[in-house]
């Protein structure tokens, strides 16, 4: 755009000069008394500004004037030959009639007390500005600095830097700290840098420049503007202005906020961490929290389940997932479930002397009626609040439902990954999790293996090679403590009707399950050891025949003492 105004008349002596950021330059060429012919000197003015002006000239006006000597009607034709002559020698010089205003005032508006300076010509060049807004753009990043911001010199003979900063290794890269001048710990959305410098110097702006920062991080209501300043060390700390980062543009693949600036230099929208949970050590990482819309996404209240593509053979939007916390624990087997799928502890619930549990969260899919199974291959990310995991460090052991449709659980523990940035503040986040859909909460208690000594004995009788599980319920342990007897043996031979029983320390507590099959005969006797004869001299249980119960098939057996 082109802007015309008027500057003030120069130097007395005959030469004129350049007004650096004006858009209207003048100067004046002074005759002698009583004459119109354009002295040499004036000629070099005129040549001079003409030199100064070129390109840039729009129009001109030239104007004559005399001093007061002599009549009015003589000084009229005196200022228009003055005129004339000034305007005849600025064709000369190439510019054309259509650019040229020429007046003659005579006498009137003599600006000088001295006579000779009022015999003069009076020239003002409306002149197109060389000093230009100026657009600084790096891919997203656009800094726009005003004409006359660093005034006397122009924008086109600065030399102009922008830095925007994407990553924690740019950081690193600056020296660029992650902390305010309070030692608070940042997360950042954008980060850039802006210098304007003239041989070298750095220069400090008038005006305020404008800036569209790209955004490294989704926009954040709570961000505001930071001044990056070296401290002692070198690094960039960050000051608090107190300024929201401005309103967000989106424009194509480039999102901005879009703010005024004035202090060259480092600058950040950012905001303050919520908690010291969150660790990340990448300004711009790190995750806030669970998208619980999300299509690969199903929760509980308690628990946030991300799912790796392919967990099941149909997409999860074909599917009925159900997250689902099981504080009761009614997913285990308990006693009674050991002794119906003839299993003992150390093979459905190895760590189960490891483990202080809090709970157990499952996820069920249902491909219409029926269960769909994961693939214990692949993986998924579980967020589990902290208001609802009991124990103060978790961790989740993962579990495999059976053919029998009881869990079988891992002794491999698996934690919590911390500094994955604010998520951390309200879940504990177990990433790459296999897909089993079983998973036990709990806090990890490294304890020795189960050890029991062989103190006792059982005794059937006349019946022979019995199968004998037995069950104790130990306090605080997750599980029941449950084996198979194996027959005893004295004097190197194996008695098939004599069993090892392990010790206890309240027979009440210990429950038994026998039975004895041959051929189409089938007997079993559900009992507690305590209702069982001891014959102490022998430190010997016996069960007697009789309290066996006959039966068609071992899965319809009545079970009462287990539970």
């Amino acid at each position: 755009m082109k802007k015309v105004f008027l500057s003030s008349m120069l130097a007395l002596a005959c030469a004129g000069s350049t007004q650096a950021q004006g858009l209207v330059d003048s100067f004046e060429v002074y005759f002698q008394l009583n004459k119109d012919l354009l002295l040499d000197q004036s000629k070099k003015t005129v040549d001079s500004m003409f030199q100064a002006t070129d390109g840039r000239r729009l129009k001109l006006r030239v104007t004559g004037h005399t001093c007061k000597l002599g009549s009015e009607t003589y000084n009229d034709g005196l200022s228009e030959r003055r005129a004339k002559s000034a305007f005849a020698y600025v064709k000369s010089k190439g510019e054309t009639d259509d650019k040229i205003e020429l007046f003659f005032y005579g006498e009137a508006n003599p600006k000088y007390e001295k006579l000779d300076p009022n015999r003069r010509v009076f020239v003002v060049l409306t002149l197109e500005d060389d000093d230009r807004d100026t657009l600084l753009k790096q891919n997203c990043l656009e800094v726009k600095v005003q004409k006359g911001s660093y005034k006397p010199q122009k924008n086109k003979n600065l030399q102009f830097e922008i830095r925007q900063f994407k990553s924690a290794a740019d950081f690193k890269l600056n020296q660029l700290s992650m902390l305010d001048n309070t030692g608070r710990k940042l997360q950042f959305s954008t980060a850039m840098f802006y210098s304007a410098k003239f041989n070298g110097a750095d220069l400090a702006s008038a005006k305020t420049w404008s800036v569209k920062m790209p955004m490294v991080k989704p926009a954040n209501s709570s961000a505001t503007l930071y001044r990056g300043n070296k401290d002692a060390s070198g690094k960039i700390v960050w000051t608090n202005t107190g300024r929201p980062c401005g309103p967000t543009q989106k424009d194509g693949a480039c999102e901005t906020y879009n703010f005024d600036f004035q202090d060259a230099g480092y600058c950040a929208c950012a905001y303050p961490r919520p908690c010291q949970e969150d660790c990340n050590e990448d300004p711009f990482g790190g995750e806030e929290s669970p998208n619980k819309t999300a299509a690969d996404v199903r929760s509980s209240t308690e628990t946030v389940a991300k799912f790796t593509n392919g967990v099941y053979s149909k997409d999860l939007s074909a599917l009925s997932v159900e997250v689902k916390e099981d504080k009761k624990f009614a997913y285990d087997l308990d006693l009674c479930g050991y002794f119906m799928n003839d299993k003992v502890t150390e093979e459905v619930f190895p760590a189960y002397r490891n483990i202080n549990q809090s709970k157990n969260t499952i996820i069920e899919a249902k491909d219409g009626a029926n269960m769909a199974k994961g693939d214990p291959n692949k993986t998924v990310t579980l967020y589990l609040l902290k208001s609802s995991v009991t124990v103060q460090k978790p961790i989740i052991l993962t579990g495999l439902t059976t053919a029998q449709g009881f869990i079988r659980w891992d002794t491999e523990k698996r934690e919590p990954t911390d500094c994955l940035g604010a998520v951390n503040c309200e879940y504990y986040v177990f990433q790459n999790v296999p897909a089993s859909g079983n998973y036990k909460i709990g806090e990890w208690k490294e304890a020795a293996a189960m050890d029991k000594k062989n103190t006792h004995r059982l005794k059937t009788r006349v019946l022979k090679n019995c199968k004998i599980i037995v069950g104790e319920k130990i306090k605080d342990l997750p599980a029941p403590y449950v084996y198979k007897a194996k027959n005893h043996t004295r004097k190197n031979k194996t008695r098939p009707k004599e069993f090892d029983i392990k010790e206890h320390t309240n027979a009440g507590d210990v429950v038994v399950l026998m039975t004895y099959e041959k051929g189409k005969k089938k007997l079993y006797y559900e009992t507690r050891l305590s209702k069982l004869k001891f014959k102490k001299s022998k430190n010997m249980y016996i069960a007697r025949k009789r309290d066996f119960k006959k039966i068609d098939d071992f899965k319809n057996i009545q079970l009462k003492e287990c539970k």
